[in-house]
């Protein structure tokens, strides 16, 4: 007999049969030993009945990694007699696999004799796997408009995948890949006041604990001028506040938010502001303007505004963006506005793509370790970001001869063109090449297969994101960020594990319940701004002086910190409080508000997708501010403007000057400032019109003007 063909199994058995022998019989031990269980058990006492985990607490991460909750186990009771003749036969069939696995020559077998699936190899294998020659690389990059890897297959390139018409959860499992944690249950949903009010006692826990005594509550004017900015993104006009101001119930401020996030009277506008603050946050403020550029803005501020016109869902928006396909610009057949998130982020393989998925989504900071591992900070190396850019391997962006750009998918071959292996290359600090399937931040994979018919690797990435628990906590900080100046992190797109938390309860708390509310983003933003934080002064007090987070102290929140309005928001003000045209024709101005922005950013050409900001308050933004055509065209008094009704109205002098001052400050001038204005106007022989004239230049130009505060 050849000895490299023997098998143990075969042998042992043989044994058995020729020299009339058998195994022990071990019966009788594992039934005494199952019996012995069985007693323990019901001496233990009762087990107390399960209790809703929150999605982040060590219970709800057991759940979510396999193990089955307290419910599952009592529904399958009725299961231990047949699990109990179970185990008796299983014991047989495990001496078995056990003398199989003992054969050297099957090591690298399979049930059915076939090739290793992809989760039987582990990364240490993967790593082993040779780099590619010249000719590989020759292979994989000759198709013209094709991303390196990927192969053209005209029945499935640009159209549904295999699973497109899968749920984002409870997908069946695929060969190679791991299906996404999900949390055990949905949080309980509190009522919205209740929420509120939780939000508000942390809060005060905070400033009980640091000694800080809360700045009082914002004026009524203030205020309304604060939600304006915070909502629609500008000013309230003078009849807007006046109205406010002069409303006596005492739920006016809760009612106002409500009304300019749902009334049919500023829909529009909400959606809009909301769709640039995101598209700002996606692709920056020079993304998709540049000539050569395959993402298109509009495109993307269109998409991003009927989403938020419809109350789409946080995570299913998330899910469009890591998903799309289709043209980028509005007009194509095919236009799918979502995909430009994508196409701005599409050279050099996906890596700004790669880099901004995992910055605004998640709230990691990847960029930094796609060539070295950071120096200081240790919680990501530099394989994670390749295995989270492998996701994005098989997108292809093409431009047609009409100029409209497309983002589909195709097969990826991977570098050394084996499809069912597809990896990529990276230079390793080493300087050697190292390997990358894709892997997510936590550990998931995916198929190792290129092959769109296996996997949709984007797809895949979208479950991994949503199913995340950073998701709802990242765009938690971020938003929070957003209305109070500062996040729970130092950087709101910095929450690694070396990242310190400044109110942990209270993150947790709201991040919860937006998981329970279906990620409803504009009930998030309704808890922001209806907490005691929002609501407090920005005046600073003796007692408040440790809330000092611009000096480099932690942010407590006990007031109102001011800052500089955006240029978005400048341009806006500007022009509704020229009334250069009417607020509801706002989406008329997009145009005029870039050209406007134009002067204040520049993209920086980075990998990593950095811009110049030159709205910082310093001389050259006021010698801009001063000289622009949408200052000029504010104070030169022509017909239809704010300051040519004031000045030919019926109005003394003194209802003028407080006018304009509602106009441009939201609130009217002091005894000190009406005295000292009244004279400038007087002093302006006889041209009363000049010197009101004056008046308006000098407040539109103002510090009060372009702070929010």
């Amino acid at each position: 007999m050849n000895e490299e063909h023997r098998d143990p199994l075969i042998d042992s058995l043989m044994e058995e049969v020729v020299g009339e022998t058998s195994p022990p019989d071990l019966t009788s031990r594992i039934l005494a030993a199952l019996e012995s269980d069985r007693l323990r058990a019901a001496s233990a006492p009762p087990v107390p009945p399960p209790v809703a985990a929150p999605p982040h607490s060590p219970i709800a991460a057991a759940s979510s990694n396999g193990c089955p909750s307290t419910t599952r186990r009592k529904r399958n009771r009725w299961l231990s007699p047949v699990l109990t003749v179970a185990s008796v036969v299983a014991v047989g069939v495990t001496v078995g696999l056990v003398a199989i696995q003992l054969n050297p020559d099957d090591d690298n077998k399979v049930a059915g004799g076939g090739p290793e699936s992809s989760t039987t190899r582990s990364p240490q294998d993967r790593s082993e796997k040779p780099a590619p020659g010249p000719d590989v690389e020759k292979r994989s990059t000759d198709s013209p408009g094709v991303q390196s890897g990927v192969a053209e297959n005209p029945k499935r390139d640009g159209g549904p995948s295999a699973f497109d018409d899968e749920p984002p959860f409870g997908k069946p499992p695929r060969d190679g890949v791991s299906p996404p944690a999900q949390l055990v249950r949905k949080p309980e949903r509190m009522d919205e006041s209740q929420i509120i009010e939780q939000v508000d006692d942390l809060l005060a826990v905070a400033w009980s604990d640091n000694d800080v005594k809360p700045a009082a509550i914002a004026a009524d004017s203030e205020y309304c001028r604060r939600l304006f900015l915070a909502l629609l993104g500008r000013i309230p006009t003078a009849d807007e506040l006046t109205r406010f101001v002069d409303d006596q119930r005492p739920e006016k401020r809760s009612s106002l938010v409500v009304e300019l996030q749902e009334s049919s009277e500023y829909a529009d506008e909400y959606a809009l502001n909301e769709s640039v603050y995101w598209t700002n946050v996606l692709i920056g403020r020079t993304g998709g303007l540049r000539r050569n550029d395959l993402a298109n803005r509009d495109g993307l501020q269109q998409y991003l505004r009927d989403a938020w016109r419809d109350d789409a869902p946080y995570d299913e928006v998330v899910t469009e963006l890591l998903t799309a396909t289709g043209s980028g610009r509005a007009g194509a057949e095919d236009f799918n506005g979502a995909v430009n998130f994508l196409l701005d982020g599409m050279m050099k393989d996906g890596a700004l793509a790669t880099a901004r998925t995992a910055r605004v989504f998640l709230g990691k900071q990847l960029q930094c370790v796609q060539c070295h591992n950071h120096p200081t900070n240790e919680t990501w190396a530099q394989n994670q970001f390749w295995e989270m850019n492998a996701f994005f391997r098989q997108m292809v962006a093409r431009r047609s001869d009409d100029g409209q750009v497309r983002l589909t998918n195709a097969d990826y071959v991977g570098a050394s063109g084996d499809i069912d292996e597809a990896e990529l290359y990276y230079d390793g600090l080493d300087g050697v090449k190292k390997v990358a399937y894709p892997v997510f931040l936590d550990g998931r994979r995916a198929a190792t297969s290129g092959d769109l018919a296996v996997v949709d690797r984007r797809r895949e990435l979208a479950s991994f994101v949503t199913s995340s628990p950073d998701l709802s906590r990242a765009v938690v900080n971020r938003l929070w960020g957003r209305f109070l100046l500062y996040g729970f992190t130092q950087s709101v797109d910095d929450m690694g594990a070396h990242a310190t938390v400044s109110h942990p309860e209270l993150l947790d708390h709201l991040s919860e319940q937006l998981v329970a509310y279906d990620y409803d983003l504009k009930k998030l933003t309704r808890w922001v701004i209806s907490s005691a934080a929002f609501q407090r002064s920005s005046q600073v007090s003796a007692d408040a002086l440790a809330d000092a987070p611009d000096a480099g102290s932690v942010p407590l929140f006990s007031r109102y910190y001011t800052r500089q309005l955006p240029p978005e928001a400048v341009y806006d003000s500007l022009t509704l409080a020229a009334d250069t045209r009417s607020k509801n024709s706002r989406t008329s101005g997009v145009r005029g508000q870039r050209l406007f922005l134009n002067q204040f950013s520049e993209n920086m050409g980075t990998d990593e997708g950095d811009e110049t900001d030159l709205f910082t308050g310093d001389i050259r933004q006021s010698v801009m501010l001063m000289t622009s055509p949408v200052m000029q065209e504010a104070i030169n008094g022509a017909q239809g403007t704010v300051l040519h009704r004031v000045t030919t109205s019926g109005l003394s002098i003194d209802e003028k000057i407080s006018h304009l001052f509602l106009s441009a400050l939201s609130r009217k001038p002091t005894a000190r400032e009406l005295i000292a204005v009244r004279r400038i106007v007087e002093a302006n022989k006889g041209d009363v019109k000049g010197g009101l004239q004056d008046v308006w230049w000098a407040l539109l130009n103002s510090n009060e003007f372009i702070l929010d505060h």
